[in-house]
């Protein structure tokens, strides 16, 4: 981010716009700024014509098991991204030196570089995500997110035999297995910060 209020349109050497990822939306999201806006309005609506449906009435409205899906999720929050950042930028006139995004992000990263246009990036977002339910259908599949573990601690965990023949109907043995790790693996204390367990649909590509 920046320490400089560079507010004349010109591009700042310390000021890098960073976009989320795919888990980051929310029921409600962008509802404020599009109420509020006619810029964001416009992104709002430009990517529900796109995409031929209501992705913004998803976004303002839920339901959140629909916003949630893989398919819906990522072009909701490219959109919603993309209509902060048209309104940030028209009200402060920021131009940051690089753009960057995590996952799903990077994309909204390309729009505002201008390397991709709102339509198109909302479109291969919306078959992105849809390849990627088919892929993984809902419910099926988890991933594990692993914070302040050394690379050794890490290789114990990762050792137990069971994990090939696991599916995911066996997040009990998977709890049971990481509660009988070792203290220095595993600190009951500290698992909220460590261990993101079974969290179906997160995609880390």
């Amino acid at each position: 981010m920046s320490d400089a209020a560079d507010v004349t349109g010109t591009i700042s050497p310390k000021l890098a716009f960073l976009f989320p990822g795919q888990g980051s939306q929310k029921v409600g999201m962008g509802k404020a700024l599009y109420d509020a806006s006619q810029l964001a309005r416009a992104v709002f609506d430009e990517a529900d014509a796109t995409l031929g449906f209501a992705l913004s009435k998803l976004c303002f409205e839920g339901p959140e098991e629909q916003l949630t899906l893989t398919a819906n999720a990522q072009p909701a929050i490219l959109t919603t991204s993309i209509a902060a950042l048209r309104v940030l930028q028209a009200e402060t006139g920021l131009q940051p030196a690089v753009v960057a995004g995590h996952s799903l992000g990077e994309y909204s990263a390309l729009v505002a570089a201008g390397a991709l246009a709102l339509a198109d990036a909302v479109k291969v977002v919306n078959l992105r995500g849809r390849f990627m339910q088919d892929a993984v259908p809902s419910g099926v599949g988890a991933m594990a997110a692993i914070l302040g573990l050394d690379a050794g601690q890490v290789e114990a965990w990762a050792a137990w035999d069971r994990w090939t023949d696991l599916s995911h109907q066996d997040a009990g043995e998977i709890l049971d297995h990481l509660a009988g790790l070792p203290s220095t693996v595993r600190d009951p204390d500290e698992d909220a910060k460590r261990f993101d367990l079974l969290i179906p649909n997160c995609f880390g590509i």
